[in-house]
């Protein structure tokens, strides 16, 4: 269903969207988690990640040693594949023990920079004559797209009392049609953990192969192109997220909905900064070989764009139908919106 889609990709800026229901737009667990301070809640949800990343680096240290021979087990973009999927697992039973998948938010805006590091530090450690400048530019605009995210989700967040209401909603629908069984497995962590690692985990082909294999000792317009592509894409999500709490802070009427700053350009800036941060590491990976290794590159590069497309489709045929959808059931005022304002590549309103 498209609920279900909706969930294999979390964005943790595009809780703050075109709407002034609750603050950042979150439902009550019902569980009440203990009645766990914002602060405790932080400091599990800080442990979950440090026993993730731990559990991931014991086992993906362990298969390069057990492996050490078979040099495709032992390559860093597989090792690091297994390690994110591992850690998934592990906050992934964090959420289950505290019924409360939004232990997953921050998860993926802080993994694709252990991950950068991690590809990094291991070309060094091999020798690899990696070209420093550009992978000095890809982790440098990952690390600035993954502290502004998961700013922006702790910034939001109140506590483990709270869960995401797409969450609360698909637990609802499924155990109600189903059980609770079905909702753990198939929703929590099939669609809200492990797909979303996946897709993202895609995205970061780029990174695997500017910081790891990228021995072009040179920069391309690509690169320019990149990182000039992915710090817009963020500032676009900065600036419409602090337009939108402003907005809030002004306590406007409950059917009202933003059409101001980059709101009205079109309906959904954050997520449009979200799909050209991708994008724009795309480009930086396309030609890190080399333009002398294109043949050996194309089959990277092909899957570069499919974490990149794979990330955009979703954002443009799940997550806005649902978030609109949502809009609509509240506020019908909101018809005028989409009539008259672009859906999510800015553009100037139509009559």
């Amino acid at each position: 269903t498209q609920e279900m889609m909706m969930m294999m990709l979390l964005e943790n800026n595009n809780d703050i969207d075109n709407d002034n229901s609750d603050g950042n737009d979150r439902t009550h667990n019902s569980r009440k988690n203990g009645g766990f301070s914002k602060g405790k809640g932080f400091a599990l949800v800080l442990l979950s990640y440090v026993v993730a990343i731990a559990c991931a680096g014991a086992l993906m240290y362990g298969l390069s040693v057990w492996f050490g021979d078979n040099d495709r087990i032992k390559d860093p973009f597989y090792l690091g594949m297994v390690g994110d999927a591992i850690a998934t697992v592990v906050v992934f039973l964090f959420s289950f023990a505290f019924r409360n998948s939004s232990f997953y938010d921050a998860y993926w805006s802080v993994f694709p920079i252990v991950l950068a590091i991690y590809w990094y530090v291991a070309g060094k450690m091999q020798k690899i004559d990696v070209y420093d400048v550009r992978a000095g530019l890809a982790l440098g605009v990952t690390c600035v797209w993954g502290i502004r995210l998961t700013w922006n989700w702790a910034v939001g967040w109140t506590g483990l009392e709270h869960e995401d209401w797409r969450y609360v909603k698909m637990k609802k629908d499924l155990t109600n049609k189903y059980n609770s069984t079905i909702y753990w497995v198939f929703g929590s962590f099939f669609s809200i953990h492990l797909l979303p690692t996946v897709f993202v985990f895609l995205g970061c082909v780029p990174l695997y192969l500017v910081c790891y294999r990228g021995q072009a000792q040179r920069i391309y317009a690509t690169d320019v192109v990149g990182v000039l592509i992915s710090l817009i894409g963020v500032v676009f999500e900065l600036v419409a997220d602090s337009q939108m709490r402003k907005w809030r802070a002004s306590n406007p009427p409950y059917d009202a909905y933003i059409d101001e700053g980059l709101w009205q350009y079109c309906r959904h800036p954050n997520y449009f900064g979200e799909c050209i941060f991708w994008w724009g590491l795309f480009l930086m990976g396309s030609l890190s070989l080399g333009e002398s290794n294109v043949d050996g590159l194309r089959g990277w590069v092909a899957w570069s764009f499919v974490g990149a497309f794979l990330i955009t489709v979703l954002i443009a045929f799940a997550s806005i139908p649902m978030m609109e959808e949502r809009q609509l059931s509240k506020r019908p005022s909101y018809k005028v919106c989409i009539k008259t304002t672009s859906r999510i590549i800015p553009w100037f309103r139509r009559s």
